[in-house]
């Protein structure tokens, strides 16, 4: 009985002001790292770091909202890494995605170069990706 009545008022719910709001549907957060290949960044130059992607994605879809974060990973060596990051996140229509789509592809490519990352994180639709493809250890 919980589950029907959940599911009705579930169904039921509305967003605050749903006819005078603009839906953004799709998200997209680049979460970006403070070091440049295995060299951690000064304080300075991962400052300009963060604000050249709040800029670029800023420009594409309007606005970012950004979250200072830690990070953690094992290193070859057995040691657990700890890294400051900030996560910047976008909000978008469909239509500002399709047109911006290729764009942000080629941003993240070209960023994990010029950051020398084995890998670039992001999250797009609450599902978090690792580019390129990577072979885990673990038996998934």
């Amino acid at each position: 009985m919980t589950k029907i009545r959940h599911s009705r008022l579930k169904s039921s719910l509305r967003p605050p002001l749903k006819e005078r709001a603009t839906e953004l549907p799709i998200q997209l957060a680049i979460y970006v790292p403070s070091t440049q290949g295995d060299r951690k960044l000064s304080q300075e130059e991962y400052a300009e770091r963060v604000n050249a992607v709040e800029k670029e994605m800023s420009s594409k879809f309007g606005g970012d909202t950004s979250v200072k974060a830690q990070g953690d990973y094992v290193s070859s060596d057995g040691n657990l890494v700890k890294e400051n990051i900030s996560i910047v996140e976008v909000s978008m229509t469909n239509k500002d995605y399709a047109k911006n789509r290729n764009a942000v592809n080629r941003y993240l490519t070209q960023k994990r170069g010029e950051w020398h990352q084995e890998t670039i994180g992001y999250k797009f639709e609450d599902k978090f990706y690792m580019y390129p493809k990577f072979k885990s250890d673990s038996n998934d």
